[in-house]
């Protein structure tokens, strides 16, 4: 996740556009393996991310349903101008289908949001769909990346199609993303659709170099960025797009170009997109608001956000082996942890950074609620003053509904106290260890010197100096580093080092805490 991401994270929260889809809440009933929950889109961009029969594409079936369309505008490749449930949830005779579901959507409206509830009594019809609040919606399907050379329609009507017009500022615009996205140089991009009475098709056509070539013979992950590029930008400000595995075709810089892409197009036309994704690299381009890892137990449906893709996708790896899980709140964090605890003792331990703070106790919670006692908890220094919140939080996610006899609620109030620690310091990790570096003789800076390639501890020192004038000390290494001309992980990990040469003191405890954690275990 880039420093330019992080600055601009902030912008939705305070510019949510009238009629954007803020929470989603299924009160009761199943929905396609989706149990009773609830979930708040806060950024721009909404990605969910789980395990296979998790809930994903029945979330963003919801999601597309939560809003009845615009008339004149339809999406391509479809006749109807909104979407409906039986769009996307179909049955056969001996399936049970939908019945007793209570659903209720939140929307922004100019002055609050408004709560709208569905529901489905066991024999009969969804509530009247013109009670939705309007909004154009175009949903892509995993169907979008098949070849048109597959697509038997645009086969046999393939001379039959009518050439539309395209806006010449639409067209500029799509030109630059295209180019920005896949790094090659298209100058002309044309777009035609056939009709019939019950079918429609699309078809588009570029000229990339000096080469002109259609849809027919174009990648599948080229053409479907196109196909959703056009739509975006046709469908006109404020409009909603739900995407289905949204990284399908698209190799890795791809991704990356394409989420870029997606950022400029929301802060300018104020579109909102809500999306799936098996993608490490698309989940690492979104801001930790914007990420929501689905699990579901065959009972229950929920959420972990704020969440680092490391630890989501290493949760859906299934790598949890170690004999003791250590879960932090971010890679500076992790790194920290790393540095301080020797070879033999890391090789005993799963170190997890996760996210927020919040996220952290919640997960420790949600560990201990299925029985996993093998956790050990580090927070950032600037979390102790809250410690007695934590604790509190934790015990209450914990024991919340188990109706546990008060011995054993206490028995996990003093596990959840012994194994909840902090980093050192009382402010942010990063501040701390910086300030602590920039305090040191230049006897003591001397290694951390030479490994920097500095000429002098001097030298060192007003570097590190203009780095900590950063506002955000998240970014106080990713400064340095730059200045450098290194990455920031080959900066932090020497720093991390010489505060343990020469901070000992401070870093014992840490080592502590794991050692007394392993030593523990049963």
């Amino acid at each position: 996740m880039s420093q330019t991401d992080n600055r601009n994270f902030q912008w939705f929260e305070s510019n949510r556009t009238v009629n954007s889809l803020t929470g989603m809440r299924v009160d009761g009933g199943n929905i396609r393996g989706v149990f009773p929950c609830a979930v708040d889109f806060k950024y721009p961009i909404s990605c969910f991310v789980g395990a296979n029969g998790s809930g994903k594409s029945t979330l963003l079936a919801l999601a597309a349903c939560a809003f009845h369309g615009v008339p004149g505008f339809i999406p391509l490749g479809r006749n109807n101008w909104h979407y409906t449930f039986k769009d996307f949830f179909i049955f056969t005779r001996n399936e049970s289908g939908l019945a007793s579901i209570e659903m209720t959507n939140t929307i922004r409206e100019s002055t609050a949001d408004k709560k709208r509830a569905y529901r489905k009594k066991p024999s009969g019809k969804w509530q009247d769909y013109s009670r939705r609040a309007p909004k154009r919606v175009v949903f892509f399907g995993i169907n979008r990346i098949v070849p048109a050379s597959e697509n038997s329609i645009s086969r046999h009507r393939r001379d039959n199609m009518q050439t539309i017009t395209i806006d010449p500022t639409i067209k500029t615009k799509l030109l630059e993303y295209l180019q920005t996205i896949f790094q090659k140089v298209y100058t002309d991009i044309t777009f035609a659709e056939s009709f019939t009475a019950t079918k429609k098709s699309f078809l588009f056509s570029v000229k990339r170099d000096t080469t002109d070539y259609s849809g027919f013979n174009m990648g599948a992950g080229e053409s479907s960025v196109m196909y959703m590029l056009y739509q975006m930008l046709t469908a006109g400000n404020g409009a909603m797009m739900v995407i289905d595995e949204i990284e399908l075709g698209l190799h890795q810089l791809a991704q990356r170009k394409f989420i870029d892409v997606l950022k400029e197009i929301c802060r300018e036309k104020q579109i909102q997109i809500i999306c799936s994704t098996h993608s490490e690299i698309i989940l690492n381009a979104l801001p930790p608001a914007a990420r929501f890892l689905v699990e579901s137990d065959g009972q229950t449906t929920k959420f972990l956000t704020d969440i680092t893709p490391a630890f989501a996708f290493g949760k859906l790896a299934g790598q949890n082996s170690g004999e003791l899980k250590i879960f932090v709140e971010d890679d500076v964090a992790k790194t920290i942890v790393e540095n301080i605890l020797t070879a033999q003792t890391r090789r005993r331990v799963n170190i997890f950074d996760i996210g927020s703070h919040t996220t952290v106790v919640n997960q420790m919670a949600a560990n201990l609620r299925q029985g996993d006692e093998n956790i050990l908890v580090f927070l950032d220094g600037d979390q102790n003053a809250s410690v007695t919140t934590h604790i509190n939080n934790a015990l209450n996610e914990t024991t919340s509904g188990r109706g546990l006899l008060s011995q054993e609620a206490q028995r996990l109030k003093d596990l959840i106290t012994n194994r909840l620690c902090f980093l050192p310091g009382t402010i942010p990790p990063e501040k701390h260890i910086a300030d602590t570096i920039s305090s040191y003789t230049d006897e003591q800076l001397e290694i951390l010197t030479n490994t920097l390639g500095c000429q002098t501890p001097s030298e060192l020192k007003t570097m590190l100096n203009s780095a900590r004038l950063q506002p955000d000390p998240h970014n106080i290494f990713y400064d340095l580093a730059q200045q450098l001309a290194m990455t920031k992980d080959s900066v932090l990990a020497p720093c991390i080092q010489c505060y343990k040469t020469n901070s000992p003191h401070e870093t014992a405890n840490i080592s502590t805490r794991v050692t007394a954690a392993l030593n523990s275990l049963a």
